[in-house]
């Protein structure tokens, strides 16, 4: 079975297809696979999922009956789709041919969804159009997606007293990011659930520097630090937080 993916798996140009055929409204693509549409190919980091968000408020009945039509092609030509509702997400959990792919929404209640309602709108009226087939598709910005990794690899790294990873060529990082998640599918059935949570983290806080370091790297012409850290003060963290968002973005920075 194979859960984790490239931009170039079947799987995925199935799912990214339909949703250039059938864009969920006011929404993007984020997430690490938001870069490989335009990052080389040779550094394009496997991926379990295809992250969407929307500035329009979605609640698990609104998703599924989006998914369902939006993928009814799919579904005849035999894909499998089954909803789950978890802490954090709404997950469409799509498999065929023992292929697994996840399309995510964040899941938020009513009084969260209006505390990020501008946040949200910003992001998605300032969205990348990216083509894809004769389409095209709405992608993060790469200053919102390096000010989410940001955000999170910094809790990632109070919560679980992580390191950042001191490694800065990107190949390593992608092959160090590999054994992990290798390491964690053989062992995730006998560990403890904090255990494990501190193995997600660990995977995840790799992720997020691989991804921020290959914006920088590859992207630093066209990235706007003005717009960078309007988003990134729009998340209205402490003065204290912020230092520690600043310094974590000195060490990324080649």
């Amino acid at each position: 079975m194979r859960y984790y993916h490239t931009i170039e798996n079947g799987i995925v140009q199935d799912a990214l297809f339909t949703i250039t055929q059938h864009p969920l409204p006011e929404s993007y693509i984020g997430g690490g696979l938001s870069l490989q549409f335009t990052l080389p190919k040779d550094l394009h980091r496997k991926t379990s999922d295809i992250d969407l968000t929307t500035s329009r408020y979605t609640n698990s009945q609104d998703f599924r009956d989006y998914v369902l039509h939006a993928f009814e092609e799919l579904i005849h030509r035999g894909y499998k789709i089954e909803f789950t509702k978890r802490r954090s997400t709404l997950d469409a959990h799509l498999e065929r041919d023992e292929n697994h792919l996840m399309v995510q929404l964040p899941r938020r209640n009513k009084q969260n969804f209006d505390g990020r309602k501008t946040i949200l709108e910003r992001e998605v009226s300032n969205a990348r159009k990216i083509p894809y087939g004769e389409l095209s598709i709405s992608v993060i910005t790469y200053e919102d997606l390096v000010a989410h990794k940001i955000i999170r690899s910094s809790s990632f790294l109070e919560s679980y007293k992580l390191r950042v990873p001191t490694v800065t060529n990107l190949e390593q990082i992608k092959e160090e990011l590999n054994i992990l998640k290798e390491d964690f599918r053989k062992v995730s059935y006998a560990l403890e659930p904090d255990e494990a949570a501190r193995k997600l983290a660990e995977i995840r806080l790799v992720a997020d520097v691989f991804d921020t370091t290959a914006i920088f790297k590859y992207f630093a012409a066209e990235f706007d630090e003005n717009y960078f850290y309007e988003a990134l003060h729009s998340f209205n963290g402490s003065q204290k937080r912020f230092r520690t968002w600043q310094e974590l973005i000195e060490k990324l920075r080649p």
